[in-house]
């Protein structure tokens, strides 16, 4: 197995405010981590933050596609919505996460991570 290269992916209307960021309450969790994920060693860890997550350190089971690996915000150019999208995903994938906890209409089970790339592509649609 070849070690995943970090990729660096910039989306077209530039990257978040800091503010709005810092304000989020998954700002600089990993995402894999909290998620639970079983995961490569050594393999790329997205965070929150970044608006690309590379879950290709994942192990996904032999037939996902290679496209599933890969979270890709950037298409979303009003960063507002980014920022809320990526929350909104990071919820769907973590709902036991005390402040998902505290959203009495919050869905309770887990997106694996091949629905959250479905629902990604989505929201970026």
């Amino acid at each position: 197995m070849t070690r995943a290269t970090a990729l660096v992916v910039e989306s077209p209307a530039g990257p978040i405010p800091r503010q709005w960021a810092l304000k989020s309450p998954f700002a600089g969790l990993d995402v894999c981590r909290e998620a639970g994920w079983d995961m490569w060693p050594d393999g790329p860890r997205p965070v929150f933050d970044e608006d690309f997550w590379d879950l290709s350190a994942v192990k996904f089971p032999k037939g996902v596609r290679s496209n599933v690996k890969r979270l890709d915000f950037t298409g979303i150019t009003n960063p507002a919505l980014r920022l809320t999208a990526k929350e909104y995903v990071f919820a769907l994938v973590v709902p036991e996460h005390e402040r998902v906890l505290a959203l009495p209409e919050a869905r309770r089970e887990p997106y694996k991570p091949e629905s959250a790339f479905n629902f990604c592509v989505q929201l970026v649609r």
